[in-house]
């Protein structure tokens, strides 16, 4: 939904006032959720594991969408739609690559810094959950994490280097900057899991009230801060952004626990790595289908949080065949081996 309109003349919008308050944390969140310290293998091992899982796919995901990208050009120039050939730069996108900053990745590519982000985060935080034992110590260290990103998310800041000044950035590489604050959220799901035991409710109302109480703070926090962009460090009031963010993600996890198994919203729970990839490809096969074949202007879906809403499951919808054949022909893309995938509904 975030992701199928463009830059809002209206920041009161859901899409971009509400959702982007606890959409990249809650990711983080999960990421973090999931890690187990007890588990994991030796350093270099766990590395190579991480790379075969994360950097993998963002290379080879990378190589796919910058051909569709290239291609995608070339049929707008050729068919005279307005987007000439001499603003497309085939060279930046490489460059970006190296970088690989939400400020530096074209539209198409941008979701692919997630990828290397992570990365950096599970690296470092391998050795923060060995070195900081003490729940209270990682608790400090999360403060001081989100102390680091207040001082650095500046525009001001002396801390950004304009490497790429004639892109008009000064990210860090790999999404450094910002994972400081990522990495409060990813070290606060491993936290939530170790002591879920009392902190979730135990009873259904409990949940009920608790989550409802949660997503209505978490909007009131949001409103109160107004609009934010997670992958370019824009946060606006920093209390207000982790209040709205922590509100929101408690409010869903716990609407995530009350919605009974679903066979294919586990099937794009297991495939959203694909789906993160191909969103942009997605929906702009459905922005041909709205247009060519709806005769409907795209001016006329941009501002409908309901046509959001169409788009958002529309490309769930279109990835599926993009899943099928990566699992099932394409494995390595995505860091695995071979496995079978006959419908939708396998689970």
């Amino acid at each position: 939904m975030v992701h199928s309109c463009p830059p809002p003349d209206r920041t009161w919008d859901l899409r971009w006032l509400y959702l982007p308050s606890f959409l990249m944390p809650l990711f983080f969140w999960i990421s973090g959720y999931v890690f187990g310290i007890k588990k994991q293998p030796p350093f270099v091992e766990f590395v190579r594991k991480r790379v075969k899982s994360l950097l993998v796919p963002y290379v080879l995901f990378f190589i796919i969408l910058y051909a569709y990208m290239t291609f995608y050009v070339l049929a707008k120039t050729r068919t005279l739609d307005p987007m000439p050939f001499n603003e497309w730069n085939f060279i930046t996108p490489l460059w970006a690559f190296f970088w690989s900053s939400s400020d530096t990745l074209m539209r198409v590519l941008m979701p692919l810094w997630f990828l290397t982000c992570l990365f950096v985060i599970e690296a470092a935080f391998y050795w923060i959950a060995r070195v900081f034992t003490r729940q209270y110590q990682l608790l400090l260290l999360f403060a001081a994490s989100a102390a680091i990103c207040y001082f650095i998310s500046s525009p001001t800041s002396v801390f950004k280097i304009p490497v790429f000044a004639g892109l008009g950035t000064s990210r860090l590489p790999w999404g450094t900057d910002v994972a400081f604050t990522a990495l409060v959220f990813y070290g606060m799901g491993y936290l939530v899991r170790i002591n879920e035991h009392w902190l979730v409710p135990k009873s259904l109302r409990a949940k009920v009230i608790v989550m409802v109480a949660a997503i209505a703070i978490g909007f009131l926090f949001s409103s109160l801060n107004g609009w934010i962009n997670f992958p370019t460090m824009r946060f606006r009031n920093h209390l207000l952004f982790y209040a709205a963010a922590f509100s929101g993600i408690s409010g869903y996890v716990l609407l995530c626990q009350l919605i009974p198994p679903w066979r294919f919203l586990q099937f794009l729970g297991k495939n959203t790595l694909t789906i993160m990839a191909f969103n942009f490809v997605a929906l702009d096969i459905l922005r041909t289908l709205v247009t060519r074949v709806g005769k409907i202007t795209l001016s006329s879906t941009d501002q409908s949080v309901l046509w959001g809403i169409v788009y958002a499951a529309g490309c769930a919808l279109v990835t599926v065949p993009f899943i099928y054949l990566i699992n099932n022909y394409f494995p390595f893309i995505l860091g695995k081996r071979k496995q079978k995938l006959t419908a939708v509904g396998a689970a």
